[in-house]
Parts: structure tokens; sequence; C-alpha cells
């Protein structure tokens, strides 16, 4: 099953990529690190640019990172990414 541009609600971070494209595959809703319908998010892309790319979209992220809140990012003037703590909004963790 492809994901749908209008449809995407989840990107799965590199660090759960098999999670990511597992449910890629099974979901129109999912995309990964690396997904064509992301290109600004490439395999190995720093955290610094995919962070602001998910959010602007504001997808919710599923990663495996336990210092995703703590990254220097979060304490930023560029802190509008709802889901990493920037705005009191909780951040998931699996």
């Amino acid at each position: 099953m492809a994901a749908e541009r209008e449809s995407i609600r989840f990107y799965v971070d590199e660090s759960a990529l098999g999670i990511g494209k597992t449910l890629a595959a099974a979901r129109k809703d999912t995309i990964h690190v690396g997904h064509p319908l992301i290109p600004e998010c490439p395999l190995g892309v720093d955290d610094t640019n995919w962070i602001p790319a998910v959010a602007t979209r504001g997808l919710i992220v599923i990663a495996r990172d336990k210092r995703i809140r703590t990254h220097a990012l979060r304490n930023s003037d560029n802190c509008a990414m709802p889901g990493f703590g920037c705005s009191g909004s909780p951040a998931v963790r699996i």
C-alpha cells in the first residue's frame, strides 16, 4: 500500500527505520526517512534538518531516540515543534 500525500499523518525517524518501512508498506498515512514523499529527509539527515521539515507538515513522529527531547534544537529559537517538548506538548516515546 503506497502512502498518499493528502493522508500522511506519521513520520518514522531513522532510529526506527525498520518499523517505518513496515508501516509504510501496510498503511497509506505513514512515511519514513528516505521516503520519496519527503525529499528533504534523505537517509542520514541530521536532526536539525528533519525535525523542522516534519514539524511544518504537522506529522506525528515515531522514533526510538531516547534523547530527542533533550536535543539542542529543543532550546533554540527555532523551536515551534509540537511533540518535541517545545511548546508544552508531550512527546511520545516507544
